[in-house]
C-alpha cells in the first residue's frame, strides 16, 4: 500500500476528537504549519486523489517535496495520538 494510501487512511480514522486535539496541539507550534494545511486538505477529500490534492496546493512550496511532507504530516498525527492516549484516563472516557 502506497504512503499516501496509509495517510489518507490514517486521517480517515480518526475521531472528531482525535482530529481536534492534533489540530490545537498544532496550534502551539510556532511558524508556518506546511503539514496541517495537507492535512486540511486530506481530510476534505472523500476518497484519495494525489491531483485533486494538488490542484488545492498550487502555490505551495512543499509540493516540490510532497513525500517528505506528507511522512512528516504521518508521524505527527501518530505522535498526536500517542500523546492524547497518555491524557486520556479511563475515567473521562466513561
Amino acid at each position: 500500500m502506497p504512503a499516501s494510501d496509509r495517510l489518507f487512511e490514517l486521517i480517515q480514522s480518526m475521531t472528531a476528537s482525535e482530529r481536534k486535539y492534533f489540530k490545537i496541539l498544532t496550534g502551539y507550534q510556532e511558524g508556518e504549519k506546511k503539514y496541517l494545511k495537507l492535512f486540511l486538505a486530506i481530510e476534505e477529500q472523500p476518497e484519495y486523489d494525489e491531483e485533486a490534492l494538488r490542484s488545492v496546493l498550487i502555490g505551495e512550496r512543499m509540493l516540490n517535496q510532497l513525500h517528505v511532507t506528507k511522512n512528516y504530516l504521518y508521524h505527527q498525527i501518530l505522535e498526536s495520538l500517542r500523546s492524547r492516549r497518555t491524557f486520556v484516563s479511563p475515567l473521562s472516557e466513561i
